[in-house]
């Protein structure tokens, strides 16, 4: 292979598993000689609450966030001396949506008990799959030349979460209200994205040619969710 496309956060050991991949990406180097270049995924509610209007991919991360591992994972991956470029997506969604937010409102939505956890005012930026895939295929078009850097990958929107929650679970058929909880009710993934997540995507404009061709989550949320209905179980 010339390439490794890291993709997932292994819940189970989310620190351990990603230092277990440099370090098998490492031996093979060391065996045959070959650099193979890894693109490896964090995302930007890796950032914390910064209380930067608009984050970019210099602004440091807060080491209190639940996911701040996640940052030391990409120092580590860098004094490595693997290739390889980072990529912090924004919330995704479309296609399967499997493990995205939006997938979890379907759900909540279909089972009739739509929960929405923490602040409601929050604002998080966005990204659809199928953009954020054209960045890792532009990534992996000239290796080379973006060694070493960082992506911050989302669309421009500006919208808060909520009122992607309600077009979500309106789309679901759900008419009702939606519960708010805390986020320690939700878990550590909810904890961690707390707080406005904004940020620009100048860079991997400017570099990888990247312009989303998807404006926001909440323009087409009946083909999303027709798309991961589709994709659900039938048994």
């Amino acid at each position: 292979m010339d390439a490794v496309v890291h993709l997932l956060m292994d819940m189970s050991d989310p620190f351990g598993a990603d230092q277990r991949l440099f370090a098998e990406l490492r031996a093979a180097q060391e065996r045959d000689g070959r650099r193979r270049h890894l693109v490896f995924t964090t995302g930007i509610s890796s950032y914390g609450r910064t209380g930067v209007p608009l984050m970019d991919e210099n602004t440091p991360g807060n080491p209190d966030s639940p996911i701040a591992f996640r940052f030391q994972l990409e120092k580590e991956l860098a004094a490595t001396g693997l290739a390889h470029t980072v990529v912090r997506p924004g919330f995704m969604y479309g296609g399967t949506a499997t493990t995205s937010m939006t997938g979890q409102w379907f759900a909540a939505a279909q089972a009739g008990h739509p929960v929405f956890y923490g602040d409601t005012e929050k604002r998080w930026s966005w990204v659809h799959v199928d953009d954020l895939a054209q960045a890792y295929v532009r990534i992996l078009d000239n290796p080379a030349i973006v060694d070493g850097e960082t992506f911050v990958v989302a669309d421009e929107q500006r919208l808060r979460a909520l009122d992607v929650q309600y077009a979500a679970v309106r789309a679901a058929g759900h008419t009702g209200e939606i519960s708010l909880e805390s986020t320690e009710a939700g878990g550590m993934m909810q904890m961690a994205a707390d707080q406005d997540e904004l940020v620009t995507s100048a860079k991997a404009r400017r570099l990888l040619g990247w312009t989303p061709r998807h404006a926001s989550p909440t323009d087409a949320i009946d083909v999303h969710y027709r798309a991961w209905k589709a994709a659900q179980p039938t048994n």
